[in-house]
C-alpha cells in the first residue's frame, strides 16, 4: 500500500514532527497524545477513523464479561456527551475508543477531534 494523505494532513503531521513514510506504507498515521497512541486511518468514502487502545481485557471469562458490562453501561450513559465510541476489538482482547472525522475535514476539525478524544481517553483510563 502506498497511501497518499491530503495536503492539509501532510502539512499538519510535518508541523508536529510526524514522519509519513511508515504511514504511507501502513495506511494509517500514528499520533501520540498524552502517552496514548492514536491511529488515524482513511475510511473512504466516509472520512477518517481515529482510534486508541484503552485497556486490555482480562483473559478470564468472568472478569472480562464484568469489565465489558461495566464499560457498556458507562458508554451508554456517555452517548449524550461524547461523540467517541467505546468498542471491543475483533479478537475480544481489548477495549478501544473510536472517533470519526468527516472526509472533507481540515486542520481545525482534526485538532478539535483529537482534543475531544484526549479528554475521552483520560475519562476511560480513570474509569476502567
Amino acid at each position: 500500500m502506498n497511501m497518499n494523505f491530503p495536503d492539509w494532513l501532510e502539512h499538519w503531521a510535518q508541523g508536529h514532527g510526524l514522519t509519513l513514510e511508515a504511514a504511507r506504507q501502513s495506511g494509517r498515521l500514528a499520533i501520540t497524545l498524552d502517552r496514548v497512541r492514536v491511529l488515524l486511518s482513511p475510511q473512504a468514502p466516509h472520512g477518517w477513523l481515529l482510534q486508541a487502545r484503552i485497556t486490555d481485557l482480562p483473559t478470564e471469562t468472568r472478569q472480562r464479561e464484568q469489565l465489558v458490562e461495566r464499560a457498556a453501561a458507562a458508554a451508554t450513559a456517555r452517548m449524550a456527551v461524547s461523540a467517541s465510541a467505546l468498542v471491543v476489538d475483533p479478537d475480544g482482547s481489548a477495549l478501544w475508543l473510536q472517533s470519526h472525522l468527516p472526509q472533507d475535514a481540515q486542520v481545525a476539525a482534526l485538532e478539535t477531534c483529537l482534543e475531544r478524544l484526549a479528554n475521552d481517553i483520560e475519562f476511560w483510563r480513570a474509569m476502567l
